[in-house]
This record gives structure tokens, sequence and C-alpha cells, in this order.
């Protein structure tokens, strides 16, 4: 949904080769800064975000190592997830802008004590109109995604249980932030979605989300990092069969809002 950039890597330090021609010593630099360079992005670790209190225990991370074309797969649970996605960006007379994203993902579950082996299927896209007047842009429709997620409830062994996701990004008043905000039904539970604007530590919020948190009866339950180069899922461990059910819910929502792809904030 949104990109995801690293920190930028500075030089400790300025070397100016003597006797040396312009080439020659633009090369030298270059021999002489590499290993550098290749440490520094090696020892960079992803920022991390501001999390409720709910979810800064006891915790499990997962990387979703999709990689970064339109089609990709990684482990996850146990399980295979399965993706393809694509946007694109439609210009008219360079003063309406469309941007489309779409999304389907399969996750296969394994078979567990409490649950038969089973898939969840989502089919996602995403919407967003802007209108440009000289060098004014306004948001004629702002960031919407919808998402319908075929056998959702396979997760706790009620495959024929389907679930519908439907979060919006809008700018605030001030125009400081684009807050995300969503809600996802899967039978008789619930999920609201929001975005994260800080990092762990820093008082300054972020315009950009830097992840998603996913609430469950006020309770946050799991979240999902945008700060490196693929989401990493944050979700609580243990808990009731109905948390274990938000959870499960949790992730399959924020998959879909990591992995969508954003044509309009690929600037």
């Amino acid at each position: 949904m949104m990109p995801r950039r690293l920190p930028e890597t500075r030089l400790p330090f300025q070397f100016v080769p003597v006797g040396l021609t312009n080439r020659a010593a633009r090369v030298a630099v270059l021999i002489l800064a590499l290993p550098v360079v290749l440490g520094a992005c090696a020892s960079v670790p992803a920022a991390r975000i501001a999390l409720p209190d709910l979810l800064a225990g006891a915790v499990r991370e997962d990387r979703v190592a999709v990689g970064f074309g339109r089609d990709g797969q990684a482990s996850l649970d146990g399980g295979t997830l399965t993706l393809r996605r694509g946007a694109d960006r439609l210009e008219l007379f360079r003063r309406v802008s469309r941007d489309k994203g779409s999304l389907s993902y399969t996750w296969a579950l394994p078979a567990t004590a409490q649950r038969p082996a089973g898939e969840v299927h989502a089919d996602c896209r995403a919407r967003r109109t802007e209108l440009t007047a000289g060098i004014v842009a306004v948001t004629a429709s702002p960031w919407t995604l919808t998402c319908d997620m075929a056998g959702a409830g396979a997760a706790w062994g009620q495959p024929s249980t389907a679930g519908r996701l439907m979060a919006v990004e809008r700018s605030t008043a001030s125009g400081t932030q684009d807050r995300l905000e969503g809600q996802y039904e899967v039978g008789d539970v619930t999920v609201r979605l929001e975005s994260v604007h800080r990092f762990a530590g820093s008082g300054w919020p972020s315009r950009r989300p830097v992840g998603v948190v996913a609430m469950h009866q006020g309770r946050a339950v799991a979240a999902v990092a945008l700060t490196d180069t693929e989401p990493v899922l944050i979700r609580a461990v243990g808990g009731s069969n109905e948390a274990t059910r938000a959870i499960d819910a949790a992730t399959q929502a924020l998959l879909a809002v990591a992995l969508m792809w954003d044509p309009g904030s690929a600037d």
C-alpha cells in the first residue's frame, strides 16, 4: 500500500586522492567507500513503530517475505501465502488522475488439532481520484480499499464463513497526515483498523502511515509494520478462543492493507 524506504546512509568521511586524475579519483573513492557502504546498509535495522501497550509485551513477529514483484509467495503460520497484485495510474488531460490497485492472495492453512486444513482467498481492489488545476491538487475520491475474503472462517474451522474488508485513507483537516481507518467483519468477529504515524521513541509523527494496528472490542490484537522493504506482522500471543479468532481475522485484513500496491504513493 505504502512505499517503504530505507534510511539514507552517509559516508563518515570524504577522501580526496592526491596526484590522480578526476576519473581515477572517483574510482578510488568508490573502491574505498564500497566496504563502508555495504557494511552500513547491512547494519541498519528497520525503524520500529510505536505500538499500543497491549502489544508491547508478549508478541510474535513474522516477516512476510513475498518479494517485490507482481507475483509472490511466502511461508506464514506453517502454511503458504501466494499473491498476485498490480497497480496503474490513468491521467486525463493532466487534470484528472485515477489510481487503481488490485490484489488477490490465497493463504493455505495447515491442519491443526483445532481445525482441518483450509484456504482463505482474498480479492481486493483499491481506487482513488485526484483533480489538478495548475499547481493545486484536490482529492476527489480518497484512497479506498475493499476486499472480499472467501473461506475467511477456515482459520477456526468454518470455511463457509466469508469476510468483508473496507478501509479508507483520508488527509486530516490540517493536511499534515494521511490517516487510514477500516473495518473487517468475519461472521460475528469485527476488527477495526487504524494507521500508526509514530516510530518507537519518537515524538514526531509522520505524514504517511508507518504501520497499521488492528483492534477488537477496544483492544489491540495485531499490527503490521510498514517501515521495512517487506511488511512485518506483530501479533499477540495466547488468549481465549475469541481472542484467537480476532487475531486470525486481523491477520487477514492486515495482509491485504500491507500487500496492496499504491501507485499514487510511488513518488
